[in-house]
């Protein structure tokens, strides 16, 4: 499958937010766990208030505010100071429960002073169970207020009886533990994972695994079917395992989950570039929960933040997703030089009073591409036969004319020196890319053409004879031409740039993205081409032979070989493509996501970018 992404890319946005409100605040609360209390207690609500869009927020106003009914009460309110990008204030409000409080809201900027880019997600649920007050003896001491209710924290008293309590509770974005075993989630059915482990552990709550990967193991071996992560950093990059999903937002000492507890897993450098996660042939559900995924830049190659392949049942959710940059595609490596051209033999020599005329040298590299002319023979004197010429080098560069015969008879001409050769054509430079197997292959630049050869020298002409009766003579041999010189060899070309991919799916059609962040980052540059190689110099000519000058004509020199073309550069490497959604093979189900490419390699072509295409 050929995929030409360097110039116009198709750009798919259709869940992905304008860029214009990309950029604004995005507030949100913390969750809380539920509660029973009294009823007229005074119970006070800690929550924290953070910033997660990517512009920032001014002074807003936090309230409670009872859930039921066709009117909503204001229970409380408090003042959240304005919030930068990343940002979090920490705020506690006191309220009077009602004597049916049922579900409360807590909601962030209620009265809607910030424009953000989402302004549906300001608000938390928090069950709240009101029970009747106790009635204390005359005189006794009025009871205490109810501890306060911390984000992510323990409830304050026990569920009034077992049967409010679930069979099981899969973890949730609001971390509510609803089959009562004190953590959220279900505690027989996962393995322990904690920064303070250590994989020789069972995976217990109290003797937690220490690296993902030995959790995942560990539940597979032992039939559950969620790993439950701690807050820290984890490097490596876990291999899925289809039904066991990872969790994370605990606390390693407590187990209670928070938006302030955040879980890293940083990935790892492969053989091909890098990846965070990967996940293959994921058929049963499995989630990705609360957890901040990154993937190292690798010194080639292309860096995945997660790739999924054969996955429709994977689900991301509330996962911020950030792939490295891609890695710089390879130089190609320079061409080699011409090698040495042959000259062209000289003359042989003619006869002063024989009737013998000299041969003509052979030229250089004869059968070759560039060979040279060879010399032509010198006159006979009795026959009145002149110098022969020169015979022509390739590319027909004339050979001399060879003198006349007479008393004395006359030298033969030079032979014509040979032009040189043209450079070597350049190599294509890369453009786009490929899929190969699971993994994304920019294209590499072509190798250059070589340089072509030098054109050879035409021989000397040969020398006319002596006609005198009695003291014939033979003239001399002309030199035979030079070769032409040999081209340089083309440069290589340089390999592709590797590319940055948020999430990399393919053949994964209703993968699932929910209320996370997915980002790519720069492309690599693709390699620049190698230097053509010199074109080497042509042979020289033979000379042509001088004896008995005052009675015979001397050979002409053969002409000199052309020097060899340069040969070509190598082409450059495509830059590698920048995608914080890249696929084929389906669409994914992407919902309430903040998506964000960065910036396209150079090279040959620019590589492609777009914040989702393909899927």
């Amino acid at each position: 499958m050929k995929l030409i992404l360097g110039g116009l890319a198709v750009l798919v946005l259709a869940v992905a937010p304008s860029a214009q409100a990309a950029t604004r605040p995005d507030l949100r609360v913390s969750a809380l766990a539920p509660a029973t209390v009294a009823a007229g207690t005074d119970v006070v609500f800690t929550t924290t208030v953070r910033n997660t869009g990517r512009g920032r927020a001014g002074r807003s106003v936090v309230r409670v505010l009872t859930a039921s009914g066709t009117r909503r009460s204001v229970l409380a309110r408090a003042t959240v100071r304005a919030l930068g990008r990343g940002r979090q204030a920490r705020v506690s409000l006191r309220v009077t429960l009602p004597a049916t409080a049922g579900t409360l809201q807590v909601c962030a900027d209620d009265l809607r002073k910030v424009r953000e880019t989402r302004e549906t997600n300001n608000c938390r649920a928090v069950r709240v169970t009101v029970s009747a007050p106790a009635v204390a003896p005359a005189g006794a001491a009025a009871p205490a207020p109810a501890p306060p209710i911390a984000a992510g924290g323990p409830t304050a008293a026990a569920p009034a009886a077992s049967s409010a309590c679930a069979a099981t509770d899969v973890p949730d974005l609001q971390h509510v533990d609803s089959n009562c075993d004190g953590i959220d989630g279900t505690a027989a059915d996962s393995i322990f994972v904690s920064s303070l482990g250590a994989d020789a552990n069972a995976g217990t709550q109290a003797a937690p695994k220490r690296t993902i990967a030995a959790g995942i193991e560990a539940a597979a071996q032992t039939g559950r079917h969620a790993v439950l992560i701690s807050a820290g950093q984890f490097n490596g990059r876990p291999q899925l395992v289809s039904g066991i999903s990872l969790y994370g937002a605990y606390d390693p000492s407590t187990w209670q989950r928070s938006d302030l507890n955040v879980t890293w897993i940083a990935g790892e450098l492969t053989n091909g570039g890098s990846e965070g996660v990967r996940a293959e042939n994921i058929i049963d559900v499995t989630t990705l929960q609360r957890l901040r995924i990154t993937s190292p830049q690798p010194a080639s190659g292309s860096s995945y933040g997660v790739v999924a392949v054969n996955s429709s049942r994977l689900r991301l959710e509330r996962v911020d997703l950030t792939a490295g940059n891609g890695g710089k595609g390879a130089n190609g490596n320079p061409g080699w030089d011409g090698g040495t051209a042959q000259p062209g033999a000289a003359g042989k020599g003619g006869g002063c009073d024989s009737n013998v005329a000299g041969a003509g040298g052979q030229g250089g590299g004869a059968g070759g591409p560039g060979f040279g002319g060879a010399g032509g023979t010198g006159g006979y004197g009795s026959f009145v036969v002149h110098g022969l010429p020169g015979l022509p080098g390739s590319g027909a560069v004339p050979g001399g004319v060879g003198g006349f015969t007479g008393d004395p008879g006359k030298p033969g001409a030079n032979g014509s020196n040979g032009l040189a050769g043209a450079t070597g054509a350049a190599g294509q430079p890369g453009f786009g890319g490929e899929i190969v197997g699971t993994a994304w292959r920019s294209d590499d630049g072509e190798m250059a053409a070589y340089g072509v050869c030098g054109q050879g020298g035409g021989g000397g002409g040969g020398g006319g004879g002596q006609d005198v009766w009695g003291y014939y003579g033979g003239g001399n041999g002309g030199g035979g031409g030079g070769e032409g010189g040999h081209g340089g060899a083309g440069g290589q070309g340089g390999k592709g740039g590797g590319g940055s991919f948020g999430l990399f799916a393919l053949y994964s059609p209703g993968l699932t993205v929910k209320d996370s962040r997915v980002a790519s980052s720069a492309g690599g540059y693709g390699g620049a081409g190698g230097w053509g190689g010199k074109g080497g110099n042509g042979g020289a000519g033979g000379a042509g032979a001088k004896v008995c000058l005052a009675e015979v004509g001397a050979g002409g020199t053969g002409g000199s070989g052309g020097r060899g073309g340069d040969g070509g550069s190598g082409g450059s490497g495509a830059g590698g493509p920048t995608y914080a959604v890249f696929g084929v093979g389906g669409t994914l189900n992407i919902s309430s996501t903040i998506l964000a490419h960065g910036t396209p390699g150079l090279g040959g072509s620019p590589g492609g970018s777009a914040d989702r295409s393909g899927v």
